[in-house]
């Protein structure tokens, strides 16, 4: 398979010429693996040698796919990663010719993390985290504000202009418990996969 892809680069590029003596087996085979961070300096490198400016990464694209590797809801968390990113805009999405930053790809994973934690109110102390983990099925059942028993016609609790009062103590605490429930759900899965 790779004999007759470099058969068809050689058939297409044809000869080497005068200028570039090398032959063109050797210009696109790779020789050794070069580590993430060494091959961004060298395209920074490049761009800056040759004048030209790079945009920072694709930061949509590397998200998403982060996400869906992680099996995590893409349509809940990327909207949310996409303004953190444009609010920031950090510097380390640009390509840099320091070889010893971090990758970009970490800068996107932290603004990952960052909307993940906002989002499931994830305080990062691992108590919390264990606790819900602990959780049985008829604790979260419990919990759950959305049960049909506990759910009321009253068109007060319904209305957008309440779900902005911080009045009321019955519908800012079942916010606090959807927020936990799918905190749950969220560590439930990852550990479920990992």
């Amino acid at each position: 398979s790779w004999n007759h892809r470099q058969h068809l680069l050689l058939k297409q590029i044809g000869p080497p010429s005068s200028a570039c003596p090398i032959r063109s087996i050797f210009m696109f085979r790779p020789s050794q693996a070069v580590p993430l961070q060494k091959l961004e300096s060298q395209a920074a490198s490049i761009a800056q040698t040759i004048g030209l400016e790079l945009p920072p990464v694709n930061f949509y694209l590397i998200a998403s796919r982060y996400l869906k590797k992680l099996s995590l809801p893409v349509e809940k968390i990327l909207p949310h990663a996409c303004r953190i990113y444009e609010w920031s805009m950090p510097p380390e999405l640009w390509l840099s010719v320091n070889e010893f930053r971090l990758p970009t790809r970490v800068c996107v994973m932290s603004i990952l993390i960052v909307a993940i934690r906002i989002l499931y109110n994830i305080n990062g102390f691992g108590k919390w985290e264990k606790s819900v983990s602990s959780l049985s099925a008829d604790q979260k059942e419990k919990m759950n504000p959305m049960r049909s028993s506990d759910v009321s016609d009253n068109s007060k609790q319904a209305s957008p202009s309440n779900d902005l009062d911080d009045s009321d103590p019955l519908t800012n605490s079942s916010h606090v418990l959807i927020s936990e429930l799918d905190s749950a759900e969220l560590l439930h899965n990852l550990e479920a996969r990992y």
